[in-house]
C-alpha cells in the first residue's frame, strides 16, 4: 500500500512539475507548445507522446497539410553549439588567467630579488654593463612580443610557450632593473595599487550585466587615444636630440593619463576575454594572446603608478 502511494505521489509530482502541463486546462497533458518567437501550437497537433498529426486529419481522415515537426533540427544544433562554445570559453578563460598568474609570479619574483639585493642592483645599473643588459632585454622583449602578437601561426604553434617564457623573463629583468631605482615602500605601494585596480576592473567586467556599459564597443576610441599618447611621448623624447622645440612634459599629469589609459586597456581586454564579444573578439584557442594583452596592461599600469608615487614623494620633500 505504501509503495503504491509513493508511486502515485511521484507521478503527480512529475505531472505538476512538467513544463508541458497547462494549468488552465488540467485535462490536457499537451495543451500548448511554445516555439521560438512566441508562437503556440495547439494541443491537437500532437498525440499523447509527441507524435505529430494534423488536427484536420483527425476529423476528416485525410491530411490537408504537412505534419509539424516537434523537434526543430536547427534549434537543437544552435543549442548544442551554444553549450559547446560556453564550455570552450570557460576553458579559454581558465587558460588565460593561469598563464597570466604564472607571468605575474615570475615578474614578482624578479622584483622581490631586486629589492632584496638593491645595493648590488644599483651598482650594476651604474656600471657599464647596466645599459647593455637593459638594451638586450628590451630588444628580446620587443621581438618576442611582436612575433607572438603579429603572427598567429607562431602564437598557436608548438613553440608558443618557449617564446612566451622568453618574453616574460626579459620583461621581468627590465622591471627588476627599473624598480631597483625606487625605495621598497614605493614599490610596495605601486604593487598593491596595481593589484587592487586589476581586481576591481576584473570584478566590474565579470559582474556587469548592463549592455549599456559593455566596454567592448569602446575599443576604437581607446586605441586612438593610446596612439596619440604614445606619439606625444615619442616627440617628447626625440625633442632632446632633434633640432625641434622642446616638448613640455609634466610627470604627474603624464603618468596620471598613462595610468588611466592602461586601466582602460585592461578593462577592454578583460571584456573581450570574458564576454567573447566585440568586433575584435579573442577566439577561444588564442589564449596566449589574451594572457599577453592582460600582462602588458598590468605592467604598464604598474610602471605609471610607480612613477606617480615617486614623483609625489619627490614633490613632498621639495
Amino acid at each position: 500500500m505504501l509503495s503504491r502511494f509513493i508511486l502515485v505521489l511521484l507521478l503527480l509530482l512529475l505531472l505538476l512539475t512538467s513544463p508541458l502541463v497547462d494549468s488552465h486546462r488540467p485535462n490536457s497533458f499537451l495543451p500548448h507548445l511554445r516555439l521560438r518567437g512566441g508562437q503556440n501550437l495547439p494541443s491537437g497537433a500532437y498525440t499523447a507522446y509527441g507524435s505529430p498529426q494534423n488536427p484536420s486529419q483527425s476529423k476528416s481522415g485525410s491530411s490537408t497539410s504537412s505534419p509539424v515537426s516537434l523537434f526543430n533540427e536547427q534549434s537543437i544544433k544552435t543549442d548544442i553549439d551554444s553549450f559547446l562554445s560556453a564550455g570552450s570559453r570557460k576553458t579559454f578563460i581558465t587558460r588565460v588567467y593561469t598563464i597570466l598568474s604564472l607571468q605575474l609570479l615570475t615578474t614578482g619574483f624578479f622584483i622581490t630579488l631586486s629589492q632584496v639585493y638593491r645595493p648590488q642592483m644599483i651598482k650594476l645599473m651604474l656600471s657599464s654593463s647596466g645599459p647593455l643588459i637593459q638594451f638586450l632585454s628590451a630588444i628580446i622583449s620587443v621581438v618576442s612580443f611582436f612575433s607572438l602578437i603579429l603572427k598567429p601561426e607562431i602564437r598557436k604553434g608548438p613553440h608558443k610557450f618557449k617564446i612566451l617564457t622568453i618574453f616574460t623573463i626579459s620583461e621581468s629583468i627590465l622591471l627588476a632593473l627599473l624598480t631597483s631605482m625606487f625605495p621598497s615602500h614605493i614599490v610596495s605601494k605601486a604593487v598593491l595599487t596595481t593589484g587592487g585596480a586589476t581586481l576591481a576592473v576584473t570584478g566590474y567586467v565579470r559582474y556587469n550585466k548592463n549592455p549599456k556599459y559593455d566596454l567592448t564597443k569602446f575599443g576604437s576610441g581607446i586605441f586612438g587615444f593610446g596612439l596619440a599618447f604614445i606619439a606625444y611621448q615619442m616627440l617628447y623624447l626625440t625633442s632632446f636630440w632633434l633640432p625641434i622645440p622642446r616638448i613640455p612634459w609634466n610627470e604627474m599629469f603624464g603618468c596620471s593619463i598613462g595610468a588611466g589609459l592602461a586601466t582602460a586597456y585592461l578593462a577592454y581586454h578583460t571584456s573581450l576575454i570574458i564576454s567573447g564579444k566585440g568586433k575584435y573578439k579573442i577566439e577561444s584557442d588564442d589564449y596566449i594572446f589574451g594572457a599577453m594583452a592582460l600582462y602588458n596592461d598590468i605592467v604598464n599600469l604598474f610602471v605609471y603608478v610607480l612613477r606617480l608615487y615617486a614623483e609625489s614623494e619627490r614633490r613632498g620633500k621639495d
